[in-house]
């Protein structure tokens, strides 16, 4: 079974504050969504009785903030740092969480407390 997509293509394009009226990017945007959702589920390694279909408010937050950095960054994957005449900006690669990110899924991690043998 598939895991819910906890990016919604609308929300997200609304909090985005980018101009991005057109439906040409919907099919990438919830493909990128499911993505982050996929990635989001495996960190917090949840079980298959956890109800993914209903996640915290937080959760959904983090999942955009992330979608919204990574389409931000997709023609720039290789990037990390830019250098300005008046200092350096430093970037995350887009295959790892925002630190709020982490930080987020860090508390709603489920850890194993018996081991599965």
């Amino acid at each position: 079974m598939a895991n819910p997509n906890w990016v919604d293509v609308t929300t997200l394009k609304s909090k985005m504050y980018a101009d991005i009226n057109v439906a040409t990017y919907d099919t990438l945007l919830s493909d990128l969504g499911q993505q982050i959702t996929d990635r989001m589920l495996s960190f917090m390694n949840s079980p298959t009785w956890f109800s993914a279909n209903s996640p915290a408010p937080e959760l959904v937050r983090a999942a955009l903030m992330q979608a919204n950095y990574e389409w931000r960054r997709r023609n720039d994957p290789g990037l990390s740092s830019v250098a300005y005449h008046d200092g350096t900006v430093n970037k995350y690669t887009t295959e790892e969480f925002l630190p709020e990110v982490k930080a987020i899924l860090e508390r709603n991690r489920m850890y194993q407390l018996y081991p599965t043998d």
